[in-house]
C-alpha cells in the first residue's frame, strides 16, 4: 500500500498526519471503510466494536494485530 516505512508499534489517532496513519486509513479502506467521508475516529471505533476490541479510536497494539490478520 506504501512505499515509506511504518512503525506498526506506533499509535494513530486521528488527525495524524503519519505515514502509519496514511496506511491505516488504507487498510480500513481496504476493510469498506470511507475514511475520508466518516474520520478515522469513527472508522476505528466502528472496527473496534464490530471485532470484540476495546473501543477508544486509537489504533494500538491490539487494534494493529486484528487490523492486519484480517
Amino acid at each position: 500500500l506504501l512505499e515509506t516505512k511504518v512503525d506498526l508499534r506506533a499509535s494513530v489517532r486521528d488527525g495524524d498526519k503519519t505515514p502509519e496513519a496514511e496506511y491505516l486509513a488504507a487498510l480500513l479502506a481496504n476493510l469498506g471503510y470511507d475514511v475520508l467521508w466518516d474520520g478515522l475516529r469513527a472508522c476505528l471505533i466502528d472496527y473496534q466494536s464490530k471485532t470484540g476490541l476495546t473501543v477508544d479510536g486509537i489504533c494500538g497494539e491490539k487494534t494493529w494485530s486484528k487490523i492486519l490478520n484480517n
